[in-house]
């Protein structure tokens, strides 16, 4: 049922992100080592990519907020 818009969505984000394990859904990191487990494959290398590969779109940062530097004077602000 939703397994079409999902791929779509995917096909969208796939030119900005690589399909490798860091990314993935299935894959957690190791807190003795730089290496992650993957619940398919077992401890892997950042770097790898198998073909059980799904986005984690919780993994995606947002950019951040643009300061804006922006003073009004009290005479531009009044309704007179």
């Amino acid at each position: 049922m939703f397994g079409k818009r999902k791929k779509r969505l995917y096909k969208e984000l796939s030119s900005e992100v690589a399909e490798v394990c860091a990314t993935c859904k299935f894959a957690s990191a190791l807190h003795s080592s730089d290496a992650l487990f993957c619940s398919k494959k077992g401890p892997v290398n950042p770097e790898y990519s198998c073909k059980k590969y799904e986005y984690n779109f919780f993994l995606k940062r947002p950019q951040k907020k643009r300061n804006l530097d922006i003073s009004f004077s009290p005479e531009e602000l009044s309704i007179d």
